[in-house]
């Protein structure tokens, strides 16, 4: 069983993580080997659900929005967060199942290539973002393709999204928010799994003092990342700081795989 240090641990790396594009499949990873457990698959999803419900709260009044005054674009959201969140579970739960996974030799590889590719990305625009700009079909299809890679541990959903949202012309701010906002609902549903799968439930059921404090702290780090995400790419404009940060992480667990 987890223990309480072991999990806020958990809860505030995976928080911030996987809102900064530096992968936190791959954070958890390196971790998981640090510990003295492997985490639990139900702490795994109730990280999901954190991550979906903090991304919520701080865009609330955006999704508030956008429903009722953009509904038709709401529903393009929708549609393609379904299909992100069909990606995630036929890739990672499917096809990476069967391969056995992503090692860390290999995560750690795949982190180093992700890293130099933040750093030297162009800058986003500096341009106020047009009133009604709206993915086109094209876009919205790219953007949904980009997650095809996303379970693969040592690459980023979050970077990968930015990339091409900078790809696209969007400006830092409107790219953040488009980009986490897709997230929400294949989050949302990964985060159930913990109340359908029996052993998953029953493991909450027993520990729901240690899975409250779990989520509570992985809701605020993720408040707080998207913030500092935020402030970040607006003055910044670049994914650099988080390339290089990539770069000398997954360096650093290089060499102590090399060193085995």
């Amino acid at each position: 069983m987890m223990q309480t240090f072991e999990a806020i641990w958990y809860a505030l790396i995976r928080g911030l993580t996987e809102i900064f594009p530096v992968s936190g499949g791959f954070h958890t990873q390196v971790l998981a080997q640090l510990m003295t457990r492997q985490y639990e698959a139900v702490f795994t999803d109730l990280m999901a659900l954190g991550l979906a419900l903090g991304i919520a709260f701080y865009y609330r009044k955006d999704i508030f929005k956008r429903t009722y005054k953009k509904p038709a674009l709401f529903v393009q959201g929708i549609i393609a967060s379904l299909a992100v969140f069909i990606l995630w579970e036929l890739v990672g739960n499917v096809l990476l199942a069967r391969l056995g996974g992503v090692n860390v030799f290999v995560a750690t590889i795949l982190a180093l290539v992700s890293g130099i590719a933040m750093y030297y990305w162009p800058q986003f625009s500096h341009k106020t973002a047009k009133k009604g700009q709206v993915p086109d079909a094209g876009q919205w299809t790219c953007f949904v393709a980009t997650q095809a890679l996303a379970p693969i541990t040592g690459l980023s959903s979050t970077g990968l999204l930015l990339m091409f949202a900078q790809k696209c012309g969007y400006n830092a701010k409107k790219s953040v928010k488009n980009c986490l906002c897709l997230l929400i609902l294949p989050l949302f549903l990964t985060g159930l799994k913990i109340l359908v799968i029996p052993d998953r439930f029953s493991y909450l059921t027993e520990n729901l003092s240690l899975m409250g404090l779990s989520l509570a702290v992985t809701i605020a780090a993720t408040i707080f990342a998207i913030s500092l995400l935020a402030k970040n790419l607006k003055k910044r404009a670049s994914l650099r700081v988080f390339g290089a940060y990539t770069i000398a992480f997954a360096s650093i667990v290089l060499i102590f795989e090399l060193s085995k």
